[in-house]
């Protein structure tokens, strides 16, 4: 077992913010504590204020919604998006561990709805799948359903705790 140096554990998570503050270019910093905000976060924030209101989130509430705007133009043409997406891709795959027990990566998929019943103003609802325990109602609700991408790394050993890499997320429409 390889022992672990702490010191090129923080160097290359202190590289890897910086990188990551490199791929966006307006309110980058707000990012980074968006990050940190929702990551410190062990119960689950259910809204951007909650993240707003943590110590780790040193700027003001709408930040948030400005470095979203900023950083995730969904506008941008088609080049542009592979290019960022390209940059953060290579950012991931610096840091990922390659697989020593198997000779391959493994991914995990995971298509999860979100139902919004109540939200006709809301664009893009569809019906979704959505468990009913009365018997003789059909498993069917409206609102979005999420697919998801993450890689899943190999543990260290038994006790290491399971985490895995987002790598896409994609909302769909029926």
């Amino acid at each position: 077992m390889q022992k672990i140096n702490n010191n090129q554990l923080i160097a290359q998570f202190r590289s890897f913010r910086q990188h990551l503050r490199g791929l966006f270019k307006s309110y980058s910093d707000s990012i980074i504590d968006l990050i940190d905000a929702k990551k410190s976060n062990s119960n689950g924030a259910y809204s951007p204020v909650e993240l707003s209101i943590s110590p780790l989130f040193e700027r003001t509430y709408s930040s948030i919604y400005k470095a979203i705007e900023k950083s995730f133009n969904f506008n941008d043409d088609k080049k542009k998006k592979r290019k960022k997406l390209k940059n953060l891709t290579r950012l991931i795959a610096e840091v990922t561990p390659q697989p020593e027990k198997r000779p391959f990566y493994l991914f995990a998929t995971d298509t999860t709805p979100h139902p919004r019943p109540y939200s006709p103003t809301l664009p893009e609802r569809g019906y979704i799948h959505q468990s009913n325990t009365v018997a003789g109602n059909k498993p069917i609700g409206v609102g979005h359903t999420f697919s998801f991408v993450s890689l899943m790394p190999e543990k260290n050993s038994q006790k290491s705790a399971p985490w895995s890499i987002p790598l896409s997320a994609v909302h769909s429409t029926n």
